[in-house]
């Protein structure tokens, strides 16, 4: 009983920080493509409080 408690508690957390790690993988690159696109292109973004427009 114990080790399919175990077996299956481990399992959970295997899965949960492979989706933490993509997650964290996702917004790295869409921090270093957001960056490198404000640097490239600064006269069409706009900025509103915290969000940035592309026009």
């Amino acid at each position: 009983l114990f080790a399919g408690m175990r077996a299956y508690l481990s399992a959970f957390l295997n899965a949960l920080t492979v989706r933490a790690v993509i997650i964290a993988v996702g917004v790295g690159f869409f921090k270093v493509n957001h960056r490198v696109l404000q640097t490239a292109f600064p006269a069409i973004y706009f900025r509103l409080g915290s969000r940035t427009i592309l026009i």
